[in-house]
């Protein structure tokens, strides 16, 4: 009798087995597919064939948005400007930022601009950074190549996670930061290459002197 049972039990067992593994995958629920695990930082590095343009908002939950306008706050401005440019400066060269010995302050000035009036306007990333390129264009000369968009990503990344401080909102305030990082690099790479829409919306850009 306990063999027959044990026969009996092996027999059920092969059988959903076999059933299992031969069972066709459900796909995966589109409530499960949320904008933060669509657009959760990849560890790989971009390259110029990555989409000129990332799409403007749903990037960033509203719990990382308000982790950016919290740590975007409490930078100290100057200390962390000088430090990005130092950094991109270290990365791409002197001369990518022309010949105007005001070069490398001009920038600092309008690197700050951009990033206050994106983080103060996160529903509106996309139209304040077409705005500011075609600012920018009007005031910069500039020798940045669309590469070296890549590098203004990673010297902000290496420099920002310095100011964020210890805490358990550490760890998503970088990856908000990192998620940002990426849509300007892009965004400003698709602009060196002359891939953005010149029918973005004309927002104007506060450009405050920090």
């Amino acid at each position: 009798v306990t063999m027959l049972r044990t026969e009996n039990y092996l027999h059920r067992s092969h059988y959903n087995i076999h059933e299992t593994v031969n069972r066709p995958s459900s796909p995966v629920s589109p409530s499960r597919l949320t904008p933060d695990r669509l657009c959760e930082p990849k560890p790989l590095r971009r390259t110029r064939s990555a989409s000129p343009l990332p799409s403007k908002m749903g990037i960033l939950s509203s719990e990382r948005q308000t982790l950016l306008r919290r740590s975007w706050q409490r930078l100290p401005k100057q200390t962390f400007s000088d430090a990005l440019m130092n950094k991109l400066v270290a990365k791409i060269g002197r001369p990518s930022f022309g010949e105007d010995p005001d070069a490398i302050e001009l920038h600092r000035r309008y690197f700050m601009d951009l990033l206050s009036s994106i983080v103060d306007n996160l529903t509106e990333m996309e139209g304040i950074l077409n705005n500011w390129i075609e600012i920018s264009r009007g005031h910069l000369s500039t020798r940045i190549k669309p590469r070296d968009w890549d590098s203004f990503g990673e010297s902000l990344m290496t420099v920002i996670p310095h100011y964020i401080g210890p805490g358990k909102h550490h760890k998503e305030t970088v990856k908000s930061w990192t998620m940002l990082s990426s849509f300007l690099s892009d965004g400003l790479a698709a602009a060196a290459r002359g891939n953005h829409s010149p029918n973005s919306p004309r927002l104007q850009v506060n450009h405050t002197h920090y």
